[in-house]
């Protein structure tokens, strides 16, 4: 069995719920997982999971750069640009493709770490490109993943089953990583449980133990960088999204909303129009269902990669908006926004000819 390089939103969610779940059910009386119960938990909001360092979250590396690797070192911004010769058609009504302009150099792209520090991502998405740090001390891997082995033990003898051998992977966090969630309650006594965990309780398809320790109060890594904020608010209505974990979409590699015109999630009332975008391929996720009449295998769907990067205009309302959105999900459906699909991060872009 192999595993994923980082935890899916379902992943957390589930197990956070499920926590929460069997706490409840301790305190008496002792319903277990009734049909009430399971709507109350899904109701929860469980966003992330995001690495977390002493020195704060960090953030996916985004797909709108190219990066030259070795002693001339240089990451090259990638913007709305006319697009490629021969190019007659663009997919979904898109005005303008990715271009980076890299000069007469001939090199070919490095491969940066999963992640980036939030110092590095407050001034790329403010395009202080001159400012950020080299990619080869900003990024960095936030796990591993370690494969076990193990054989399959026959209950007559009590020894390994002949040709019975095969191994597991899991993740393995560095030294100094946690994952970090935020968690908001739908009940009281949700909220209660939740601000009180401190205990081991099992991860994951493996059923490895993770630990789990609540923070609470407010964590100042989660909110919208002020640098950020003043850009956008002072920016000429061109929004960069850029998202932090994977994006659950009815239309595929595109929010369904952004292709409809509606609202952003959670916004009074900005309304952006997509110009370009820079997306990876899609990822596969499955999962199996443990919930009463439900049980089995769930459905594969098609995850939109984090560190995708979506270059929009605004059409309605204030580029200021999206500040309170930091963070928080715009993937298409209620349910998955709860679990932690789409985490948003935002910034801006600026014209160029090309």
């Amino acid at each position: 069995m192999r595993s994923h390089n980082w935890a899916y939103p379902q992943t957390m969610a589930g197990t956070i719920r499920t926590m929460t779940g069997k706490a409840l059910d301790q305190r008496g009386p002792s319903t277990g997982f009734t049909p009430e119960r399971i709507r109350e938990l899904l109701a929860m909001e469980i966003l992330g999971p995001l690495p977390r360092t002493r020195d704060g979250l960090l953030l996916p590396t985004p797909t709108d750069l190219v990066w030259r690797d070795g002693d001339d070192e240089r990451v090259f911004p990638a913007y709305p640009g006319t697009g490629r010769d021969g190019v007659t058609v663009l997919p979904e009504g898109l005005e303008r493709l990715p271009n980076v302009e890299i000069g007469d150099s001939n090199f070919k792209p490095g491969k940066p770490g999963a992640w980036v520090t939030q110092a590095w991502m407050t001034k790329w998405l403010t395009e202080d490109y001159a400012g950020v740090e080299p990619l080869s001390i900003a990024s960095r891997e936030a796990a591993e993943l370690e494969a076990r082995p193990h054989v399959q033990i026959e209950d007559s003898r009590g020894g390994a089953k002949d040709e019975m051998l095969f191994h597991t992977s899991g993740i393995r966090l560095h030294g100094d990583v946690a994952m970090s969630v935020r968690v908001s309650g739908s009940t009281e006594a949700q909220t209660e449980i939740v601000s009180g965990f401190s205990e081991f309780h099992p991860l994951g398809g493996e059923r490895r133990l993770a630990w789990f320790e609540s923070q609470g109060g407010t964590d100042a890594a989660w909110e919208c960088p002020g640098r950020v904020g003043t850009a956008l608010t002072e920016g000429a209505g061109n929004v960069r999204l850029v998202l932090a974990t994977p994006g659950l979409f009815d239309s595929g590699w595109i929010p369904g909303w952004l292709k409809r015109g509606e609202l952003v999630p959670g916004s009074a009332g900005l309304r952006l129009r997509l110009v370009s975008a820079c997306v990876e391929r899609w990822i596969a996720v499955s999962g199996w269902s443990y919930e009463r009449g439900k049980t089995g295998p769930k459905a594969v769907r098609r995850l939109v990669p984090s560190g995708a990067v979506y270059f929009c205009r605004v059409e309605s309302g204030s580029a200021a908006e999206a500040a309170a959105l930091w963070l928080k999900p715009v993937a298409d459906v209620a349910q998955d926004r709860r679990d932690g699909y789409g985490l948003a991060l935002w910034g801006t872009w600026s014209e160029r000819n090309g």
